[in-house]
């Protein structure tokens, strides 16, 4: 369940029709507070909710379906799912969720680490929706994890620079098909989680649309 909506529902319950109408401005401004918060104040299981939603497709959805009760409130899947990782790689924890999956795939935990990069070279030099994990076992590749892979990788390498970084718009729109498992181009996916994550280490901040 997204971590937003239940509240959301005791809001739309509790406020007579029209009470959501706001100005463009405000909607930007309530917005941008989620991403300040998750980039700041939310405490790391509410953090690591939002990026579970964001590796397993569901953000877009969850947001699309939020705004229909929240007057338009609700953040960019995008711009959410890139907060939850800088805060994420902040706090330290990039790579929990890469030990996790090995470890419930039947995997070796020993390479775990490497699982980011790994899907990288899968998705770059090989076009393979296929990762290895050890023990003779791979995993499937979708585009949603592909992006946080790139993200992951790209973060805990300290990368400051990526060749051909589209402009802010383009990535954000790349990173929403990614995100909602629309966009199938694996390899474009990581590339975009990676640029994201260079923009992150250049000290630029998550501005909310």
């Amino acid at each position: 369940m997204h971590r937003y909506s239940l509240a959301f529902v005791a809001i739309v319950t509790a406020c007579p029709a029209g009470a959501f109408e706001r100005s463009a401005e405000e909607i930007q401004e309530q917005r941008q507070a989620t991403i300040d918060a998750i980039l700041t104040t939310d405490s790391a299981a509410d953090v690591a909710i939002d990026r579970n939603n964001c590796m397993a497709g569901k953000m877009p959805s969850i947001i699309r379906n939020s705004r229909k009760n929240d007057g338009g409130i609700s953040a960019d899947a995008a711009d959410q799912c890139v907060a939850a990782l800088i805060r994420s790689g902040f706090d330290g924890w990039l790579l929990e969720p890469y030990r996790r999956i090995v470890k419930d795939s039947g995997g070796d935990p020993a390479i775990s680490d490497a699982l980011p990069g790994t899907i990288g070279g899968a998705v770059t030099a090989q076009a393979s929706d296929q990762a290895t994990i050890g023990n003779g076992r791979a995993i499937k590749i979708d585009p949603a994890i592909a992006f946080d892979a790139g993200f992951t990788d790209a973060y805990l390498k300290g990368e400051r620079s990526t060749p051909g970084m589209p402009d802010l718009k383009t990535l954000k729109a790349i990173s929403e098909g990614c995100l909602d498992q629309t966009d199938d181009r694996l390899g474009l996916c990581y590339a975009a989680g990676y640029a994201h994550a260079v923009r992150a280490i250049q000290g630029e901040t998550v501005i909310a649309d």
